[in-house]
């Protein structure tokens, strides 16, 4: 009888498990690097199979035939280190036991917008990507989900879509030090969102990073 695809999954999980922990061994013995990306040898390829051509500690994402495209466009081809892209949003399959959905791994998986960094730690199917930040939507409601309590130099308008329509309200857009919160329910009312810098830790900070944007405008 052929594996089903849970599994599969199941199975490739564990290696990547195992691959994990050693790598980890490995880190700790050597000197801390800020980064995550930086920290873990994890590649994108087109198979879970072991490659002669990558560190044996390396961890490795499946991507689609997507992602492979997309990357050729950037002149990378299979294998190909996160190190590389830092700071970009993937469209990846997880384990639903790693965001908390399911107790117990192998049971089913979720797809969810990743950062580099965050790839590097969980994931195991690369379905598209690589996006810029703030891309689309998507994207900035995965960014604004991971910075939350964060405040940024943003302005919301309200009114998304152009052009103008006779008897429709008037453009009107606010910039302000924003939480990540506001943002969020600011997309969910279809609002546009322009985010100029952030995230930061204070309003105080944001606010200050305002009045240096207004004072010089580039």
């Amino acid at each position: 009888m052929s594996k089903s695809r849970i599994e599969l999954i199941r199975e490739n999980e564990l290696q990547q498990e195992a691959i994990r922990l050693a790598s980890e061994a490995l880190d700790k013995a050597s000197a801390p690097i800020a980064s995550n990306v930086a920290q873990r040898h994890v590649y994108l390829a087109t198979s879970f199979k072991q490659r002669d051509d990558l560190p044996v500690t390396a961890s490795i994402r499946k991507m689609s035939d997507t992602v492979v495209s997309n990357l050729a466009k950037l002149g990378l081809h299979e294998p190909v280190s996160l190190r590389m892209l830092p700071g970009r949003w993937w469209k990846a399959n997880t384990d639903a036991a790693e965001v908390g959905e399911l107790r117990e791994y192998g049971c089913g998986y979720v797809t969810l917008l990743l950062s580099s960094e965050r790839l590097a730690e969980i994931g195991f199917e690369v379905a598209d990507g690589p996006f810029d930040d703030w891309a689309n939507i998507e994207v900035a409601t995965a960014m604004l989900k991971e910075s939350k309590g964060k405040f940024w130099d943003a302005c919301i308008s309200n009114r998304p879509l152009l052009p103008v329509v006779i008897g429709t309200e008037s453009y009107a857009g606010y910039d302000n030090a924003y939480t990540s919160e506001e943002l969020l329910a600011a997309l969910d009312d279809e609002k546009t969102i322009k985010v100029y810098s952030g995230p930061y830790d204070t309003k105080d900070a944001a606010h200050y990073r305002l009045d240096v944007r207004w004072e010089s405008p580039e």
